[in-house]
């Protein structure tokens, strides 16, 4: 029954005790799930929830709240970090590449050359038309940055392992 503010900030509360005091990381985890299934939470609280999941080795947990992140963030740098953690759990951790479609799409929208989206992206099927969507934005992103002047090697090496992947004979060549 107490107000929203005061619910928030006695929540806050509870999991500064939980998670430095105690060291219950569950216990703060299930205080910040509350509050954020009670639509109590705020962007820093929902950053917290992500960071406490993480830590607590919750990876649903903290997948699903860095996939909200990742849009909420204000800066480029802040959504492509969220986006990298949430793929790299879904693969790492979770060891289901397939499921960090939603991470691995955001990473590509706001960096569309970065190898390791692409090198994911490359380990799945094709057939996918999403991994077909994918593939083709970071083929055109490549050679942009190479045809630019710089002759990375790794995105070179790229290039081609997409090229071979769409059957982009002339493009393998090249």
């Amino acid at each position: 029954q107490a107000p929203t503010q005061q619910r928030l900030i006695s929540g806050v509360a509870a999991v500064d005790l939980f998670e430095k005091r105690l060291g219950q990381m569950d216990k703060a985890l299930e205080v910040l799930g509350g509050l954020h299934r009670a639509g109590l939470s705020t962007l820093p609280v929902r950053e917290r929830l992500a960071a406490i999941a993480a830590r607590a080795r919750s990876w649903s947990e903290a997948t699903a709240m860095l996939e909200e992140l990742m849009g909420e963030r204000a800066s480029a740098e802040g959504r492509i970090a969220a986006a990298r953690l949430a793929m790299a759990i879904w693969r790492d951790e979770l060891r289901e590449p397939t499921k960090a479609r939603k991470a691995v799409s955001k990473l590509l929208e706001e960096a569309p050359t970065d190898g390791e989206a692409i090198d994911l992206v490359l380990s799945l099927g094709t057939g996918e038309p999403w991994v077909e969507k994918l593939l083709a934005a970071s083929r055109g992103a490549l050679v942009l940055a190479l045809s630019a002047g710089k002759l990375d090697p790794e995105s070179v090496s790229r290039l081609a392992r997409i090229a071979r992947k769409v059957d982009d004979a002339p493009l393998v060549q090249a």
